[in-house]
């Protein structure tokens, strides 16, 4: 199949769509697809290189962070899709190029799966919008997009839920975005490591805590740095592997709570690099209930490290308490989680072993496989649709 993606975030931007559209593209071509990828320019002009097409675009950071918007699409870039004929077009983002992807399933006929990768509620209300107009806009945006589109892809129950509650019947397909487990299950740098070590003076064999991902206010780092200062007994550092525009607050609060050398800031980590972080922690931190997935959470557990986060529908099934980690809800049980993996060097590497277990069942190749027959499913139901024959969907994975 001629499999065209479309997404408003791509290299060089770091989060979880640009993980996902890039383990997707590595699997849909590994099973011998063809894929092109349409994303938004860095810059005011159109250009293509090798098989991702550039849209120009314009800043748009003042809404998001390095967030971009294009309001018409590239003749250039269009007649080169339409020309390629892609049979199926996979739709990461519901704002400029879904619009984009919409014009060219009209010109050439090819359905729309699109993926909800984002919860909006747990944005909005971050921009100072009273909860029942962010609600609203969510609701808004995810019934445009599912409209439109012949299949839809969530990456969890948690999102389907979300979906189901918005009045949406759609097809719907739960699919956990894949990762290259074997990039952070073999990495085996014993020099790399300690070279980390003693550029963040981590070599007093203290236990390490990592969080990696973006520092916005949704994390809820505050809560991590709070947790850290009533944990003062405990010979544990947090390691921060990230920045984000809440970063300057994040430092604040840290200097106020007096945790010195006890939180480490890593800083922006290259994509390629982040293995390293994973290889030199001891346990994975999470305080975000505004994840769809976490990836961040599943590279972790690939890299053998036992998760600890706060309860969220978005892990059941994934972290089981005593098993690979440990979900908490309070000051109380995060210490509990933490003095557990302290207290035994055995049950701490029963913890690792079935981390690296659990994450088995992310990989990319099945991931690629799934959104393989998800293509196959819309296509068929559209050929359907051509001739007339009713169909009802009440599909969930």
């Amino acid at each position: 199949m001629r499999i065209l993606i479309t997404t408003d975030w791509y290299i060089p931007a770091v989060n979880g769509v640009v993980s996902s559209v890039l383990a997707l593209m590595k699997g849909l071509e590994e099973r011998g697809h063809e894929v092109k990828i349409l994303t938004l320019s860095q810059q005011n002009r159109s250009y293509t290189e090798g098989n991702v097409l550039y849209q120009a675009a314009h800043n748009c950071s003042f809404v998001y962070q390095k967030a971009r918007f294009s309001l018409r699409m590239d003749k250039s870039i269009l007649r080169r899709i339409l020309d390629w004929k892609p049979d199926v077009i996979h739709s990461q983002c519901e704002f400029s190029t879904f619009r984009m992807a919409r014009k060219i399933s009209e010109r050439c006929g090819a359905p729309i799966i699109h993926t909800f990768h984002t919860d909006y509620e747990h944005y909005t209300r971050y921009c100072f919008i009273p909860d029942f107009l962010g609600k609203g806009f969510s609701r808004f945006i995810y019934r445009y997009a599912a409209k439109r589109s012949s299949a839809l892809i969530v990456p969890s129950s948690k999102t389907a839920r979300l979906v189901a509650g918005y009045g949406i019947s759609k097809m719907c397909f739960v699919v956990p975005s894949g990762v290259d487990l074997q990039r952070f299950s073999s990495f085996n740098d014993s020099d790399r490591i300690a070279e980390l070590c003693k550029q963040h003076n981590l070599d007093d064999g203290s236990f390490r805590l990592l969080f990696v991902g973006r520092v916005a206010k949704e994390k809820n780092i505050d809560e991590l740095l709070s947790f850290m200062a009533a944990l003062s007994d405990l010979d544990i550092k947090l390691i921060i592997a990230g920045d984000g525009p809440y970063m300057p607050e994040v430092k604040e609060l840290s200097e106020k709570l007096g945790l010195g050398d006890k939180v480490v800031f890593a800083g922006m980590i290259p994509p390629e690099n982040i293995q390293e972080y994973y290889h030199l922690s001891d346990a994975f931190v999470i305080a975000s209930t505004s994840e769809t997935q976490g990836l961040c959470l599943v590279e972790a557990l690939a890299s053998s490290l036992p998760v600890i986060c706060r309860h969220d529908p978005v892990v059941d099934g994934v972290i089981a308490n005593g098993f690979n980690g440990f979900q908490y809800s309070d000051q109380d049980e995060f210490r509990a989680a933490v003095s557990y993996m302290l207290a035994d060097r055995n049950r701490f590497n029963e913890l690792k072993d079935n981390a690296r277990k659990t994450a088995e069942r992310y990989s990319v190749p099945s991931f690629a496989e799934i959104a393989e027959d998800i293509y196959r499913i819309s296509l068929w139901a559209e050929e359907k649709a051509r001739f007339h024959c009713p169909m009802r969907w009440e599909i969930t994975r």
